[in-house]
């Protein structure tokens, strides 16, 4: 069911904690006020515990030159000792039903194990994106440090066919990077997601040349004009929180 996450904060937060191990910390990003109306969560509860949960972030694809409007599904997790009943198949039923009602086109995702495709496709999800390794990187020092929502700005202008959470989610997104350590340069000419040890998680440029194409998630089309046979090099994703 769509439950109030801020309402349910402390039994997510052992959920979360008691799957991913994340730091108290880590995990309080997702109760942000500031991305309130741009995150969702959905959970099955026993009682007033929190089992199985996960949370939509609010997302925008562009394709083909139109926009459409959806959610990327993010952090599922099933308490160990309910597993194997159902309830996770049954939020993700639940979560595909409330998009198609309110008007939504897509859910995307990006599964954490490569053995998880076959389990999302069972939900009708598709392999729909890529991600790109980068072959050649500029030292860094000829980066510089950017404000988020500046590289927010030059996503959007060098990416075509592409997902990108919406503004208020993706102040989220940034939160969580920059927890990890990581942090966003521009040159000018290109920009880049990158930590201090120059491990890079994306870099775009109008010059693609040293991008080697790789698949990267997964799509539900509930729009009937995304609903095609859908090639892995059709929409960009890269930036994934998984």
């Amino acid at each position: 069911m769509l439950i109030d996450r801020f309402r349910y904060k402390n039994t997510l937060s052992r959920l979360w904690n008691n799957v991913f191990g994340d730091s108290q910390s880590y995990i309080e990003l997702i109760f942000n006020k500031e991305c309130k109306d741009s995150i969702l969560c959905f959970a099955e509860l026993e009682g007033s515990e929190a089992v199985s949960a996960f949370y939509l972030l609010r997302s925008n694809l562009s394709y083909n030159g139109k926009s459409y409007k959806g959610y990327y599904l993010y952090a599922a997790a099933t308490d160990i000792n309910y597993r194997g009943k159902g309830l996770m198949a049954k939020i993700i039923n639940e979560a595909q039903d409330y998009c198609r009602e309110n008007g939504y086109d897509f859910i995307s995702l990006v599964p954490s194990e490569k053995s998880l495709y076959g389990y999302y496709s069972r939900f009708g999800f598709l392999s729909a994106m890529y991600g790109v390794s980068i072959s050649s990187y500029t030292p860094a020092d000829s980066y510089s440090s950017i404000p988020f929502d500046v590289y927010y700005a030059l996503r959007e202008k060098y990416c075509k066919n592409h997902i990108i959470y919406d503004k208020d989610a993706f102040i989220y997104a940034a939160d969580c990077l920059k927890a990890s350590g990581y942090d966003f340069f521009s040159d000018g000419n290109s920009i880049l997601i990158k930590n201090s040890e120059d491990e890079i998680i994306e870099m775009l440029s109008s010059d693609d040349e040293n991008y080697e194409k790789y698949p990267f998630g997964m799509l539900y089309p509930i729009s009937s004009e995304l609903n095609s046979d859908w090639k892995y090099t059709d929409i960009y994703m890269n930036i994934a929180l998984d």
